[in-house]
């Protein structure tokens, strides 16, 4: 007669834990409120050690500008004034990095550099045309709220952090910054530099540019990933 054995044992499967949001975790404490208010995909405020300490945990690139040019002398010109839009592409200077960000990277921050104090806007957007003046440019971030910086002294760099981005880039994009206020001009002379004039923050960017030559170019720096882990 066979003998059956059984247990009082089952196996059950483990479920995965949410995933850890490491943008958030690499937050100081002063910001994850902030952060948590946030709308999802918009941009918060942050100083430069959080900047960089969200960079570096989620192993971010740099396009635009890099540190040594973003924090060095002016370029060309002291400031460009505003409300302008800029188109960014690489100018063949080793002080900049592609600004034409890869498909698929998530845009998670960016860093301008204010002209003048009180309360400043800036917004990003990016275009995936063969030219970066030749097609529509699109909103990143929501349209909730623009990012707003109290600025006390002129000339001082700011820092923003996006919360959790859902959208990944769909193509190979060119970068664009709009201001309300003056931007102060870092990096080498351009010819030409593309902008054109736009009063209010809209979702969209089209329509004819205007170029200027001997000009260096306002101070942009945005940093992406790939890899989604929030």
């Amino acid at each position: 007669m066979a003998i059956t054995f059984t247990s009082g044992f089952s196996i059950v499967p483990t479920q995965a834990g949410p995933q850890v949001d490491l943008i958030r975790a690499a937050l100081s404490n002063a910001y994850t409120q902030s952060y948590d208010n946030a709308v999802v995909g918009s941009f918060i405020q942050v100083d430069a050690a959080n900047y960089l300490s969200i960079s570096s945990s989620i192993s971010a690139t740099t396009f635009g500008m890099d540190n040594t040019t973003m924090n060095g002398p002016n370029g060309i010109g002291l400031s460009w004034g505003a409300p302008f839009a800029f188109t960014f592409r690489t100018v063949g200077s080793s002080s900049f990095t592609n600004d034409r960000i890869p498909a698929s990277n998530y845009v998670v921050g960016f860093s301008t550099i204010f002209n003048s104090t009180g309360q400043q806007t800036a917004s990003i957007f990016y275009s995936t045309g063969s030219v970066a003046t030749s097609s529509i440019a699109n909103k990143i971030g929501t349209s909730v709220a623009l990012n707003v910086a109290a600025v006390t002294t002129s000339g001082s760099r700011h820092y923003f952090i996006r919360k959790a981005p859902t959208d990944a880039l769909p193509d190979n994009s060119w970068m664009y910054l709009w201001s309300k206020g003056s931007l102060k001009v870092r990096g080498p002379i351009v010819n030409p530099l593309h902008y054109k004039s736009l009063a209010t923050d809209n979702n969209e960017i089209s329509g004819s540019w205007l170029t200027w030559t001997n000009a260096g170019y306002p101070a942009h720096q945005f940093i992406a990933t790939t890899n989604k882990q929030w």
